[in-house]
């Protein structure tokens, strides 16, 4: 459903993508995994249309998206549905308005029927109707992760982005996160793509995973395998170790 072949994108000297290439089957779930400005967030913006790549393509059921603009890119997006890292909620509406703010924007429903619809939504992520019609300002964190999936899926998009889903989330809340996700994805039959670096939610949500490290897939492979890959950098980086291919800072000596 999803190609990218040979993606680049660097910031002055800084090359953050050096030739990405994935596959994303329709019905897939697949996990970037990596560490912090491994270009998991680049790769997602560039997929989405946020920055424009150097070099490569970005292609969905074989239409390019690099270099869409206007009333193109519009019209792909709605086909797009994301959660962003800190859910990106509009403080300034309540929380009906910002699950169905899609539709609304696309002039697919009525303010009447958008109001019914994310009760419906709303219900569907584990929050009660009688948070709609207040701000997303007075909620915690992991409420407003709920309304910030309700807000990906109202559209019913064909593909899903989860960016850091869990990040700033505590244990039990980031499991309530991750089984929505998966039940989301199983429910719709949507293809998704999640980054993150928490081992534990990659393999909580992931089909297959794709390990970024120095702006190239180090590998890929199913979920499954993902603790036994085999690849040095993977092993590294999920079993937390501080000798490996992967650099780790020395910390300071501690004063006597």
């Amino acid at each position: 459903m999803l190609k990218i072949q040979g993606l680049t994108k660097s910031f002055g000297d800084n090359h953050v993508l050096r030739g990405i290439d994935l596959e994303i089957e329709r019905g897939d779930s697949l996990v970037i995994l990596g560490g912090s400005g491994s270009g998991k967030s680049v790769t997602l913006k560039c997929i989405m249309g946020f920055i424009h790549p150097d070099a490569g393509t970005i292609t969905l059921d074989g239409d390019n998206l690099v270099g869409l603009e206007g009333r193109a890119r519009s019209a792909m997006n709605q086909r797009v549905g994301m959660l962003f890292q800190h859910a990106a909620l509009l403080d300034s509406l309540p929380v009906w308005e910002n699950v169905m703010f899609a539709p609304l924007r696309f002039g697919r429903v009525s303010r009447r029927e958008a109001r019914k619809a994310a009760v419906g939504w709303l219900e569907r992520v584990g929050l009660d109707e009688a948070i709609a019609g207040i701000l997303p300002g007075e909620l915690a964190t992991g409420a407003q992760k709920r309304i910030g999936l309700a807000r990906a899926i109202a559209a019913e998009p064909e593909l899903l982005l989860f960016d850091e889903p869990t990040t700033g989330l505590d244990a039990l809340v980031g499991r309530q996160i991750d089984a929505l996700i998966r039940s989301t994805i199983t429910d719709m039959g949507a293809t998704a793509i999640t980054i993150t670096h928490d081992i534990d939610s990659a393999r909580r949500v992931g089909d297959h995973v794709a390990m970024l490290y120095q702006g190239q897939i180090a590998w890929s492979g199913p979920a499954a395998n993902l603790m036994q890959s085999g690849d040095p950098v993977v092993d590294q980086f999920v079993h937390g170790r501080l000798t490996g291919p992967i650099p780790v800072p020395a910390l300071p000596e501690a004063r006597a």
